[in-house]
């Protein structure tokens, strides 16, 4: 025997490997753990690892105001700037981000949303949703403001539709074109606390503060009604969908849960993990990644390509993250006092496809143990004549 194979000999055609035996049995074994340490690995989140610094970094003129929010579109990003409004930043180089503009409102912000060349700037004192038409990446235009119930934490548009997270207003939905100021009359049932909303299709999901994930049909505007709810026994603050079949959840102390909603109507837990985090106020996704905006440690990524998901990095400065937003190339942060930080996209995911231990050594275990049945204890030439 010869590195675990049994050799035979023949006169005619020289020797042959049996791959049967105590080899076989090695392989199955081996496999076994291997498959092991994946489900292992699986159930329990490793720690963050620290990530690249940034590339580039804008702070405000004053130490005072802070950057709540961010929602980029092309080379410009637009800022919800806490005492002094909203801020437009030139960021075709990364390294060196150029205000570009800005429209002063003495309100409190919460959340900015870009779509279809306008803005929609969730706003308190009193509660609104403020639209600006986009005349120019570097020009806003004021052009209306829509009452609200209560607090708005997120915005996402759905067409002429503006569904809001309306925290205890709920969810609230307005149509833009027949300029509907009385919310009210799009009202519904509230105690739901609302704080963060993505929309897909006929369907809204939304993060609550004590009901968990709540799914909502919204096939009539003018009468959404709730057609799902999975507590889930802690505070959600965020909400992110992957554009096909997954929704990733974000609240207090790092809570994180993952669902599959290829049913809107029945959605599925895949798993859930407390990270040693803070509050995460803000989520985005790209692709099998997950970035999140966590109110102790700053943005972080974490990998959803499992079912359950698995902690990376935590980039530096690991300090309070409010907002975050993602392109192809770049991940942008809105940071508070600190000013808005972007970094490389592909470095801070570096890696997360490996994230399972032994993955690459499982894969090539499979395709020896698929082999091995295939021959089904035949032996296999092998001369050395």
């Amino acid at each position: 025997m010869l590195l675990g194979f049994n050799y035979i000999k023949n006169e005619k055609d020289g020797f042959y490997m049996d791959l049967s035996g105590t080899y076989k049995k090695s392989i199955l074994l081996l496999l076994l753990l291997i498959v092991g340490a994946q489900l292992g690995a699986a159930v329990q989140s490793r720690a963050y690892s620290s990530g690249p610094d940034a590339l580039g970094v804008w702070t405000p003129a004053d130490s005072l105001d802070s950057v709540v929010d961010v929602s980029v579109y092309g080379s410009y990003a637009y800022l919800a700037v806490n005492g002094a409004g909203i801020q437009i930043l030139d960021i075709a180089n990364p390294l060196n981000p150029q205000p570009e503009g800005n429209y002063t409102i003495n309100r409190i912000l919460k959340s900015i949303h870009y779509e279809n060349e306008k803005i929609y700037l969730g706003v308190g004192n009193p509660s609104a949703i403020l639209i600006f038409n986009v005349t120019t990446p570097t020009s806003l235009v004021f052009d209306k403001e829509i009452g609200q119930n209560s607090t708005v934490y997120q915005v996402d548009v759905d067409g002429d539709y503006i569904v809001i997270a309306d925290y205890s207003g709920s969810l609230m939905i307005a149509n833009y074109t027949q300029n509907l100021y009385n919310v009210n009359d799009w009202w519904v049932a509230n105690n739901y606390w609302c704080l963060g909303v993505v929309v897909d299709g006929d369907f809204a999901y939304t993060a609550t503060f004590a009901k968990g994930l709540v799914v909502w049909n919204l096939t009539d505007k003018t009468h959404p009604t709730i057609v799902a709810e999975r507590p889930l026994g802690v505070n959600l603050y965020s909400v992110a969908f992957d554009g096909e079949s997954k929704v990733i959840l974000g609240g207090s102390a790092g809570f994180l849960a993952l669902f599959d909603v290829s049913d809107p109507t029945v959605p599925t837990l895949l798993g859930d993990i407390d990270t040693d985090g803070g509050d995460l106020d803000a989520l985005v996704i790209t692709g099998s990644a997950a970035i999140g905006a966590d109110y102790s440690y700053g943005i972080v990524t974490l990998s959803i390509a499992m079912s359950i998901p698995v902690e990376h990095t935590r980039l530096p400065p690991t300090e309070r993250g409010h907002g975050v937003d993602v392109d192809a190339t770049y991940i942008y942060g809105a940071m508070g006092f600190s000013g808005l930080y972007i970094w490389d996209l592909a470095a801070a995911i570096e890696g997360m496809e490996w994230e399972i231990p032994g993955f690459t050594l499982l894969l090539a275990l499979i395709i020896i143990v698929t082999i091995t049945l295939v021959l089904k204890q035949k032996t296999l030439k092998f001369s050395i004549n």
